[in-house]
């Protein structure tokens, strides 16, 4: 799970830099700034539709090493049902 934890830090830092961004181009009305805070603003959508996938791969895999698979699916649930989990 160190790619989820990694990806979670990563989508933080990315966020911090995006609303850091947004605010200094308020401030100054700098292209650069919007530009990079927009990237910043898409990298952290990625990541996030990433650990979603993640998750959902780790549900449906029964990696029950993971605690929130281990606390929130079973093996005996149907794909409705381990989808529903998510």
């Amino acid at each position: 799970m160190i790619t989820g934890i990694t990806a979670t830090a990563l989508t933080f830092v990315a966020l911090l830099l995006s609303i850091s961004a947004y605010y200094l181009y308020d401030r100054r009305q700098d292209k650069a700034l919007l530009t990079f805070a927009r990237i910043s603003f898409y990298t952290a959508s990625v990541l996030i539709f990433f650990q979603a996938i993640l998750l959902m791969y780790g549900i449906l895999t029964h990696h029950f090493e993971w605690s929130y698979v281990f606390s929130y699916s079973s093996r005996n649930l149907s794909l409705f049902y381990l989808i529903s989990t998510f």
